[in-house]
Order: C-alpha cells, then structure tokens, then sequence
C-alpha cells in the first residue's frame, strides 16, 4: 500500500473506484491491451492508453503502465513485481482489472484507510492505482505524457478521454 501524508478521502475513493467497475463489467472476459499513447500496439486486441483514471473530486483509480513511472517512484511501490513484468505494453481482460479495483478498495480502502495498487495483466506490467488528486504518483505517472491531464483514447469507456470527473 501507498502511504498518503493527506487524509484518504474515503467516499470519493469508493465512487472512483465503483466508476472503474462499472466501466470494465461491461466487458466480462474481453481482453485489451494496454501502453503508454507513444507505444505503438503489439497485438490485434482493443488498445487502451495509459494512465486512464475515473476522477472523483480527490481521489483517482486509474491503470498505469509500470514501466512508466520513474525509478524514484517504482521504488516507493510496494510488491513491485521484478523488473521482466515491466514491460511497455501489457494484456488484461476486463474482469482482471475490475478484480483489481475490487482488491485495492477492499484491502487497501476498506481495511487499511489509505491508498493503494494491485498488479494486473498477463506479465504483471499493469498497475491498477488507487491515488489522491495531486500526489506525486499521479504527476509522475503523467510525467511521461507530457502533459497535465489524463489521457486515454476511451476504447473501453465508449469514446471520449478516458478521464471522469464529477
């Protein structure tokens, strides 16, 4: 678990997280494939950008690519899988990351207060993130990027950025 000097903001965390679900139950077993936007696709399945997140006031679940955050960061990561999983470009189906989500409300949310992650994806290069607005997880995970909003190209939402926020 990700320790947040701010105080977990218990009920926008359980919104943004119920936002995640709803979106990836729609899809069952379907599987996607996931990358940061400058990676071009290794596969034929749907492909999503990376970070994507479901914005709600101040705090965040989102999917995030392992291999993009800096070694600073990945070291504050804790049950970092070792280096092989952290790979550009990583598949997970739609139940794995709603699972996912699941588990870090659950363990991390519900029994410990504070943010958190679970590894998901057929190398365990994808990270399924529980953050607060403004941490410094979310701004280094958008370091790569390059800019300061989420993107996503909205394959698994429907369209649009990827991004909710209420």
């Amino acid at each position: 678990m990700i320790r947040s000097a701010g105080l977990v903001k218990y009920a926008d965390c359980l919104a943004a997280i119920a936002r995640f679900q709803s979106v990836y139950n729609m899809h069952g077993k379907r599987k996607f494939e996931f990358s940061n936007r400058h990676r071009d696709p290794q596969t034929t399945l749907p492909h999503e950008s990376t970070p994507s997140c479901f914005d709600v006031r101040g705090c965040s679940a989102c999917i995030a690519m392992i291999a993009d955050f800096s070694p600073v960061m990945r070291n504050a990561i804790p049950r970092l899988p070792p280096p092989p999983a952290w790979v550009g470009n990583d598949v997970a189906d739609a139940f794995m990351l709603w699972n996912a989500a699941k588990m870090v409300g659950d363990t991390c949310l519900r029994d410990a207060g504070t943010y958190g992650w679970a590894p998901v994806g057929a190398t365990g290069g994808i990270g399924v993130f529980l953050w607060a607005k403004g941490s410094l997880l979310e701004k280094d995970a958008y370091r790569v990027e390059g800019v300061g909003g989420a993107v996503g190209n909205g394959t698994v939402g429907g369209g649009g950025t990827g991004v909710e926020t209420s």
